[in-house]
């Protein structure tokens, strides 16, 4: 009885052959696999968090200070303001007159949507250049990728 059942089964369903096709790379992984994507991620934090911690945050949390439109009329009341804006026009007046002339770019400051996107510039220059060594350590065994550092 068992015999003719596991026929009836063996009928029903069929033997279909496998095929030996390679696994599909994930698109999102940039084709790391396993441990090589964990590899590239561990690699990848610490530029992430340094630059949240010391580029976005500041900006950030300025524009939030900034966002009032009456705090500019108090700092212009402001004695200490009237006296750092002419201890600046002082410090430009000397690097004047000693030819020594300090860089605009120094001393502008940018409007918010450059700002924006240079912190955006800088968090894509700081991923590809964390990708690349990330990407290498992950597919290198552990003892190379740590004897390279």
């Amino acid at each position: 009885m068992a015999d003719v059942q596991a026929l009836r089964t063996a009928e029903a369903f069929p033997f279909q052959p496998v095929s030996a096709a390679q696994p599909r790379r994930s698109v999102w992984r940039f084709g790391l696999q396993g441990s090589e994507f964990t590899w590239a991620i561990a690699f990848l934090v610490p530029y992430a968090a340094l630059f949240a911690a010391f580029v976005a945050y500041p900006v950030v949390y300025g524009l939030w200070l900034g966002r009032e439109p009456a705090l500019y009329a108090e700092l212009f009341a402001d004695p200490r303001y009237i006296a750092a804006a002419l201890n600046t026009a002082t410090v430009h007046a000397m690097a004047a007159t000693a030819h020594t002339g300090i860089p605009a770019s120094v001393t502008q400051v940018f409007p918010p949507s450059r700002l924006a996107l240079l912190s955006l510039a800088a968090l894509a220059i700081a991923a590809v250049g964390a990708l690349a060594p990330a990407s290498w350590a992950a597919r290198a065994r552990p003892a190379v990728a740590l004897r390279s550092e």
